[in-house]
């Protein structure tokens, strides 16, 4: 019996339209889809930071979605929300990657390691490689398994510039694999205004009514694109964006005003909603102070996956015949991402920046405050396409 493993590694340290493929449908089935992930997370994670990238789930399990076929092709675009077919889709991912690439801050690859005697169909290799310009590489899964492994944590040491040393453990790949799948995604991006350090305090952050703890609080006064409701508010803090470069990352935060509302909050998250907090953010003169915080999620992605409704891919009668004519099922998805924010940005570097165009509205003399004390729920977004790349809550710093 085949089975292979799927892995994400990620750390978080514009697109001109497709003939025949509608881009702007792609991107928000991908994001309707990573909010329902995430709804799934945060239950689990209730008490718990974390974070991690529906971009890369989706990357990854779109490539099984190539290989797939009849019910199971059926399930995988269901349950991903992927509205297209598998080649009209790799098309799309295609020029996702290739805006990707054009902005030094993102790191994205995806290698594919085969046992040595499993044979893959030419035409799904060379599919995967035309549209994730995927890699593709040998492996022994049975008798040097540990050889293979630390192949594995040198390419992604490589793909990470070595921000992930050690990706995988003894524990993550049991031995008589067929294939794995690993994907990495990279974030290295310097705030398009730097907090200045000198303004760090230490302050209290309320994880709820009743407990509390100190943290280096950044601050800073400045124009920010901005949202506010009766129950919320939405900041995004823009990152750095070089000549050239097709992105426009920005650092989005979601702050329920009551210190324990964030469960609601993510109770009732909808794909309408989320696009509202990014149509109606408007820059005005804001007043911030946002924790430093730093986030290590290693994540068994197919355990909500499954939760989700996704089944077949993980069976043995799944249908990846457009991949290989002998019998083969998903045996684990892995993600391990990192995630910190700093005065800097997000594990930064210097960058020649240009001002993104968001409303402006500064008629008002009023000085907005945004104090995030409180849980929060953030996420990583390419503005150009409004492609989520990252999500996640933080409850305590």
């Amino acid at each position: 019996m085949r089975k292979f493993l799927f892995l994400c590694c990620l750390t978080i340290t514009s697109l001109q339209a497709l003939p025949r493929v509608p881009v702007y449908q792609v991107v928000r089935s991908n994001n309707g889809f990573g909010l329902a992930y995430f709804t799934y997370m945060a239950r689990a994670k209730e008490r718990n930071n974390f974070a991690f990238s529906p971009y890369g789930i989706s990357a990854s399990m779109a490539v099984a979605y190539l290989g797939s076929k009849e019910k199971t092709e059926k399930q995988i675009a269901d349950i991903l929300f992927y509205p297209l077919t598998p080649n009209f889709l790799g098309e799309t991912f295609k020029r996702f990657n290739a805006d990707f690439a054009t902005d030094d801050a993102l790191g994205n690859a995806t290698a594919m390691w085969v046992e040595k005697n499993l044979p893959l169909k030419q035409e799904f290799i060379s599919r995967a490689e035309q549209y994730y310009e995927n890699h593709f590489f040998q492996g022994d899964f049975v008798l040097r398994v540990d050889t293979t492994r630390n192949e594995i944590n040198k390419w992604v040491a490589k793909e990470t510039n070595k921000t992930i040393p050690f990706f995988m453990g003894v524990s993550d790949m049991p031995r008589g694999l067929k294939m794995l799948l690993v994907a990495t995604m990279t974030l290295n991006a310097s705030w398009e205004e730097p907090f200045s350090p000198r303004l760090t305090k230490t302050e209290n952050f309320f994880t709820d009514n009743i407990r509390q703890r100190k943290v280096p609080m950044m601050q800073k006064e400045g124009v920010f694109p901005f949202y506010e409701t009766e129950d919320l508010k939405v900041l995004e803090i823009p990152y750095a964006q070089p000549e050239g470069q097709k992105t426009r990352l920005g650092f989005w935060m979601v702050l329920p005003k009551k210190v324990e509302g964030l469960k609601n909050l993510e109770k009732n998250l909808s794909i309408t909603g989320f696009e509202d907090w990014r149509k109606n953010a408007v820059r005005k003169r804001v007043k911030v102070k946002i924790p430093r915080f730093r986030v290590i999620e290693v994540l068994r992605a197919e355990k909500y996956l499954e939760e989700m409704g996704l089944s077949l891919p993980f069976q043995e009668d799944a249908d990846f015949s457009e991949m290989t004519e002998d019998t083969a099922f998903v045996g684990r998805i892995f993600q391990k991402t990192f995630f910190s924010i700093d005065e800097r940005g997000t594990h930064s570097k210097k960058f020649v920046s240009t001002r993104p165009s968001f409303q402006t509205d500064l008629a008002d003399e009023e000085v907005k405050e945004f104090f995030v004390d409180h849980p929060f729920m953030f996420f990583v977004l390419d503005n150009s396409t409004g492609q989520l790349l990252f999500l996640g809550h933080i409850i305590q710093p």
